[in-house]
């Protein structure tokens, strides 16, 4: 006697059904699953291009003058100034390699700002970018001259280097600081209202936190070679 099979049959055409929804499902979710590598790997990719520095952002640029002066002498000494200060609180302003060449009294530094720093609004509440204003001076507020600029807007910054001629500073002997009366200070301000491109509130009182101490007797400075 031949048993009764109770198992339910199943109907082919809900079978291939199913299978067809589930490779639709299946195809989806590979299909989010790449979506999402991809868009990781994109702001992975941005992140990397928006933070790059430019390549001369920490490169001596100088001046024609220092450059022949170097070709005249193969070891022309340049110190590199390490500023004790290189960024504000919260390194939306930022300066890099100080250099000062004696022999040509050129000195040029880097720095960058985020650009939103420049972002302002109007009286009316319009809109604007504001312009940067920045200036290198002695003790007593004297300015000096910019006489070679570089400068490029990658991702949230603005980069520039700046080489300025006539800086006449004090060096150490030796390795070290410089027992000098010298003071260099770089200022950032906005253009429209002569304002810190950076500030902020102490105890009621407006701190500018756009200007750095480029250079007095507690700095201290490192001799090198010239190499551009």
């Amino acid at each position: 006697m031949t048993q009764q099979d109770d198992r339910p049959v199943r109907d082919p055409d809900q079978t291939e059904s199913e299978s067809k929804g589930f490779r639709v499902a299946k195809n989806i979710f590979k299909g989010l699953l790449f979506g999402a590598s991809a868009l990781v790997w994109i702001l992975i990719f941005w992140v990397i291009i928006s933070t790059r520095e430019p390549s001369f952002y920490k490169s001596m640029i100088f001046t024609d003058r220092t450059a022949a002066a170097a070709k005249a002498n193969e070891a022309l000494p340049v110190w590199q100034i390490h500023v004790a200060t290189w960024m504000n609180y919260d390194n939306s302003i930022a300066v890099s390699g100080v250099w000062y060449s004696p022999d040509t009294e050129e000195l040029e530094l880097g720095f960058r700002f985020n650009t939103k720093l420049l972002k302002r609004k109007d009286t009316n509440g319009v809109s604007f970018e504001d312009a940067l204003l920045y200036a290198l001076t002695d003790k007593d507020g004297n300015p000096y001259t910019a006489v070679n600029v570089k400068d490029t807007i990658i991702g949230r910054y603005h980069y520039y280097r700046v080489c300025y001629s006539g800086v006449r500073i004090t060096m150490p002997a030796a390795d070290g600081t410089a027992e000098t009366d010298d003071v260099l200070w770089f200022r950032l301000t906005r253009e429209s209202d002569g304002e810190p491109l950076a500030s902020y509130m102490e105890e009621g009182v407006k701190v500018n936190d756009a200007e750095f101490r480029i250079f007095d007797d507690t700095i201290v400075c490192q001799k090198t070679e010239y190499d551009p």
